[in-house]
């Protein structure tokens, strides 16, 4: 070492920027025509992928270690080094190295060869390579539990490896539920929040409207606050299982998946604008209207012309535009009948009535789920 030497110690996390920053901004301060700063780069799979000093003699072993060394993912054979070379007094063009990793990690001096200034050195990843991936399923499986899952693993599979389904499974009933789902559902859900309460300031301010129906509008704005997402894929388990392993039926799985498969339910729920929400015995015979009587008939604030059934798998149905036309509606154990509020009484805008469809098919799912919990 030298007076005034400054020796740094790197920990063993991810970024090292901040540690580094002030050395490369000080290089990057003398550069000069004819007098490159002197700094180079390393991307990819290694533990600390940045922006580093260029030493003096350094090379690609020495990137790497500044780089915090490969991680487990990194592909061991080869590596990518972009070089910016200047092409006489008027233009620069980039040039790519191909790099020996195998033989520079085995101490090989011809393939370590010498870094430049603005070098770029990229650790690509192994083909192929993907962390532990996991799903769950659960209920009426013969052996439910989280399962390990190859790539490219499909529904089918883990159906087989959790010995099937019991005596008892509701296959039409099945949730499956994915995190990017959820996810986009949690944004859309904050969208319509963000538009909704933008049309409860603007008719705030314009003082005209009736204070029930400003209420309403608070009220619903709530509910979509509250309501939380759960990410449901619409999937036909029945027809999976009755048709064998067609590929428009199944799933490709992904991290996080959930499927959970519940015991056959002889019930129909009727929710939404009708005096009493509840669940009603499955009869062969009993129509769409006549559950919708059973809860009390609708309420003062129903919308007749847009009730609709959610199905037990998840899909939606339209219920009819009329008690005639409801009382021919063929339902199945499971299903959910929506009575939703007459949004026209808030807005005319369809936003409103959008935005109450969405409410009531997530608390679908949500019920749904709540009941594995």
């Amino acid at each position: 070492l030298q007076p005034r030497d400054a020796v740094t110690v790197f920990d063993l996390g991810p970024d090292r920027s901040g540690q580094v920053a002030a050395i490369i901004e000080e290089l990057r301060r003398q550069a000069r025509l004819g007098s490159p700063a002197r700094e180079v780069s390393i991307i990819g799979r290694v533990r600390a992928p940045g922006t580093y000093p260029l030493e003096a003699g350094m090379k690609v072993s020495d990137l790497i270690r500044a780089g915090g060394r490969l991680v487990e993912a990194a592909y061991p054979v080869e590596a990518e080094l972009t070089r910016l070379s200047a092409v006489g007094r008027e233009s620069r063009e980039s040039e790519l190295v191909v790099i020996d990793l195998d033989a520079v990690l085995r101490g090989d001096p011809a393939a370590d060869i010498a870094l430049a200034p603005y070098d770029v050195l990229n650790v690509k990843e192994m083909p192929q390579w993907q962390d532990l991936e996991q799903v769950e399923i659960a209920g009426e499986v013969r052996f439910p539990g989280t399962y390990p899952i190859r790539r490219g693993e499909r529904l089918s599979s883990l159906l087989r490896r959790a010995g099937g389904l019991s005596d008892l499974a509701f296959a039409d009933g099945a949730m499956f539920l994915r995190e990017d789902l959820r996810q986009r559902e949690a944004r859309q859900l904050a969208e319509l929040a963000e538009r909704l309460e933008s049309d409860v300031r603007t008719a705030a301010l314009s003082q005209e409207e009736d204070p029930q129906v400003t209420g309403a509008r608070q009220a619903l704005l709530k509910q979509v606050r509250n309501t939380e997402p759960t990410g449901r894929l619409v999937i036909d388990l029945a027809g999976l299982l009755a048709g064998g392993e067609d590929t428009d039926l199944d799933v490709r799985l992904q991290d996080g998946d959930r499927l959970l498969v519940p015991m056959r339910s002889p019930t129909v729920t009727v929710i939404g604008e009708v005096q009493f929400p509840t669940s009603h015995l499955y009869g062969a015979e009993s129509s769409l209207q006549d559950y919708i009587d059973k809860s009390g008939g609708m309420t003062a604030e129903a919308d007749s012309r847009r009730v609709y059934v959610v199905r037990a798998d998840g899909s939606v149905e339209p219920g009819g535009r009329s008690p005639r036309a409801r009382n021919k509606q063929s339902l199945r154990p499971g299903d959910t009948i929506v009575v939703p509020l007459d949004a026209d009484r808030i807005s005319k805008l369809s936003l409103w009535t959008n935005v109450t469809t969405v409410i009531y098919n997530i608390g679908v799912a949500a019920a749904a789920v709540s009941s594995f919990l």
